[in-house]
């Protein structure tokens, strides 16, 4: 049995969205997670894609000294929608509307999808406001899927 480390590819992720999600326009970056993630040099809108956890079962010693691992990761897809808000022109239903519209897109494309090398689809974890100012919205969601880590030992 040959070792089969592998660890997610988000750039998979990051096609899929690009393919399956017309309204981003091909506005999708895989990235590093930042409290500060902007779209100043994006069109808005746009979603970032980053790993945002893994967790591991223990390892299992099986027949012929193979160690198997099962792993979970955890992807969050954050939509970052720009405006030009004032006070007196805020965020409002219409905006409430562009992120179901948006988050719907994405879930299509990724809920039941099933990544290369791993072994459960892809489903929803988690979904919140991060952050609502009068000129950025930001919408986290996060999804999950499984791989399995095989090692000769």
């Amino acid at each position: 049995m040959p070792n089969t480390i592998t660890l997610i590819d988000l750039t998979l992720w990051v096609d899929r969205i690009k393919a399956q999600c017309p309204a981003f326009g091909g506005h999708v970056f895989q990235t590093i997670p930042d409290d500060e993630l902007t779209i100043d040099q994006h069109q808005s809108p746009v979603a970032f894609v980053y790993l945002s956890g893994d967790d591991s079962d223990e390892n299992s010693l099986k027949t012929g000294a193979a160690v198997r691992q099962k792993m979970t990761s955890h992807v969050t897809v954050e939509i970052v929608i720009r405006r030009t808000a004032t006070k007196a022109d805020p965020f409002n239903g219409a905006s409430v509307s562009l992120i179901r519209q948006y988050r719907m897109e994405i879930f299509n494309a990724l809920i039941g999808w099933k990544p290369t090398d791993t072994i459960k689809p892809v489903q929803h974890v988690k979904g919140n406001l991060l952050k609502k100012e009068p000129k950025t919205l930001k919408w986290p969601d996060t999804f999950s899927t499984e791989n399995m880590i095989l090692k000769q030992t």
